[in-house]
């Protein structure tokens, strides 16, 4: 029982001390990367606008997704209090299957809220069939 009531104590005092210090807090301007119609094959990219509307600057450490179909280029320094920072997403519709997609990038930070997600969607286009026959003797 004492040790329980100990763990209670120490996780308290640190949740104190952590509620003082000032952080960043990362805010996407929008939350989605349009990548609209695209055909098989086609790669783009679109922007997204981070802004750190916290009182410490802030550190975007990893931008990551579930598929090698999705990435993300994000910056390297600290985003101060107030600025505005751009992810670069890119999409490579290179073997994908025709119809709507809709993948995730996830952003960890060292803001008080350390991980935020963005939405990458779109369309890969159905490839056109060409008939042969007009031209077949």
């Amino acid at each position: 029982m004492r040790r329980y009531l100990y763990i209670i104590v120490l996780m308290s005092v640190v949740m104190v001390t952590q509620a003082g210090e000032p952080m960043g807090h990362l805010t996407l301007l929008s939350g989605y990367a349009e990548m609209g119609a695209m055909d098989e094959g086609e790669v783009k990219n679109d922007t997204v606008l981070v802004v750190n509307t916290g009182t410490a600057p802030l550190v975007i450490s990893a931008a990551f997704s579930a598929c090698r179909c999705t990435r993300a280029v994000h910056p390297q320094e600290a985003i101060h209090p107030g600025d505005t920072a751009s992810i670069v997403v890119t999409f490579d519709a290179g073997r994908r299957i025709p119809g709507q997609f809709r993948k995730i990038i996830r952003l960890r930070s060292n803001a008080d809220n350390p991980v935020q997600a963005i939405i990458v969607r779109g369309h890969v286009k159905q490839p056109v069939q060409r008939s042969l026959s007009k031209y077949a003797r």
